[in-house]
């Protein structure tokens, strides 16, 4: 009962992470002409993260 109940939480809060940090990417390719340094870095890496968490959850 218990480790399925904390997985569903689990794969729930990655789901949520995913579609934050997908909105976050999506704000920024809006926002481009007037970039940071920041965000040239953060992008990919964010990127990198919900792509590697989607294939987590959905393989």
């Amino acid at each position: 009962m218990w480790p399925t109940f904390l997985f569903s939480i689990k794969s729930y809060v990655l789901r949520y992470l995913i579609v934050r940090a997908n909105i976050i990417i999506i704000n920024d390719r809006k926002m481009i002409p007037k970039k940071s340094k920041r965000n040239k870095f953060l992008r990919p890496f964010l990127f990198n993260i919900t792509a590697y968490f989607s294939k987590k959850i959905y393989d």
